[in-house]
């Protein structure tokens, strides 16, 4: 996972609440986007990512993987659909970063 995408998915998980609906969390989850679109792999490694949580929040393994499973697949949705998007030349990335 490139070092960016690292950075936007500690301060993520770190923040308050990476599981709510605040306005403030979502700002933190859609910079995580963001990062993912920019990186040159379009993806976050789910070990990593449950490592992060493990290191971080004191959460058990099953929340964990089912949290980071969860959010895989809506990240994964999500930089589909904008690369969906892209190709089909309905947006222009550069314009939303």
């Amino acid at each position: 996972m490139e070092p960016k995408v690292k950075e936007a998915l500690i301060r993520w998980i770190c923040g308050p609440g990476p599981e709510s609906a605040h306005w403030k969390d979502k700002e933190r989850f859609y910079t995580v986007i963001f990062e993912v679109l920019s990186s040159s792999d379009n993806n976050i490694s789910f070990e990593e990512t449950c490592d992060i949580i493990r290191n971080n929040l004191k959460w058990n393994e099953n929340t964990i993987q089912k949290f980071v499973e969860k959010k895989s697949i809506e990240i994964e949705n999500i930089v589909g659909f904008i690369n969906f998007l892209k190709e089909e030349k309905q947006i222009n990335l550069y314009n939303l970063l």
